[in-house]
């Protein structure tokens, strides 16, 4: 039984985080502050704690607020890229995949609307063979993949 609540350090390699953490790191720091918050009148303590501890990024809501150098900015890049034909579909796959690794190992957060453009991107790519070899009959061509990408970015604020 515990009398007043308590919190947990977390720490490993990469691989362990993602399964204790899902959401990141930073995500993980930034749910405990807003607890903290919420239960700052029963335990002042943990706001102390939770300031101690705070996300190295903050979250961004639209790409024009995303900082350079990023991998979300890249991300972002690559999208724009596609869309003006600068780049065919398959460079921009494994580009904006690769990036989106490499965001969410470095902990970069996103939240609506880009958050659900970056989402809605993800399972475009799902639909998409990078390699044409692959390619099955219900799969996306680098056109519609292209008109899709486009779209998102038309309805997504910000962008």
């Amino acid at each position: 039984m515990f009398s007043r609540p308590g919190y947990a350090l977390v720490a490993g390699t990469s691989q362990f985080l993602r399964g204790a953490v899902p959401e990141g790191v930073d995500g993980g720091r930034a749910r405990f502050a807003r607890y903290a918050r919420a239960v700052a009148k029963r335990w002042p303590e943990l706001q102390g704690i939770s300031r101690s501890l705070p996300p190295r990024h903050i979250s961004w809501a639209r790409a024009r607020d995303i900082p350079a150098g990023t991998s979300a900015a890249r991300q972002v890049h690559l999208m724009r890229a596609f869309t003006t034909g600068s780049i065919d579909g398959a460079e921009f796959a494994r580009g904006w995949l690769e990036a989106r690794r490499a965001s969410q190992d470095n902990g970069e957060r996103l939240r609506d609307p880009l958050l659900t453009a970056f989402r809605q991107v993800f399972s475009l790519l799902e639909d998409y063979s990078i390699d044409p070899d692959l390619n099955e009959p219900d799969d996306l061509s680098d056109q519609e993949l292209k008109d899709a990408v486009r779209e998102t970015m038309e309805r997504t604020e910000g962008f």
